[in-house]
């Protein structure tokens, strides 16, 4: 006896549903990669004798990076100097501050200015990222 298949069922229509999977799919992985590129922006700076505050306010305008920092901590009003081009902001991050006596750590979009010699402020940080990444701990932040 032979198989009847069943009516209105036809293997186009089985491939065309495969075929708008692969099409959600590659869009899904081509939105990840739009995604995963936006951080991997470059900038070029060019600054002479200008205030550190200055030049984050520029980084800012032209990223989605914003700079926290307490100005009783940290001395926005020093000048520095950066000719850079072409580079990440990982990059510009520590050549600009590695003149400075200031450290960072970055979260997301954010980047926490603090003094590098400040070993309480790492200990917090580091509190943080145990408690983040879900590590046991019997001291409170």
């Amino acid at each position: 006896m032979k198989k009847s298949e069943p009516k209105g069922y036809s293997h186009k229509r089985e491939f065309l549903i495969i075929m708008k999977i692969y099409f959600v799919l590659v869009c899904f992985s081509l939105a990840k990669l739009t995604a995963s590129n936006v951080t991997a922006q470059t900038f070029t700076l060019k600054e002479e004798n200008t205030e550190l505050r200055d030049i984050f306010a520029k980084i800012e305008a032209n990223s989605s990076y914003h700079f926290f920092y307490n100005n009783s901590l940290i001395n926005v009003l020093q000048k520095t100097s950066i000719n850079v081009e072409g580079e990440v902001i990982g990059d510009i991050r520590s050549i600009l501050l590695s003149k400075t006596n200031i450290n960072y750590k970055v979260f997301d979009q954010q980047i926490v200015l603090f003094p590098r010699n400040d070993l309480s402020i790492l200990d917090f940080f580091e509190k943080l990222e145990r408690k983040k990444n879900g590590d046991i701990s019997d001291t409170l932040i």
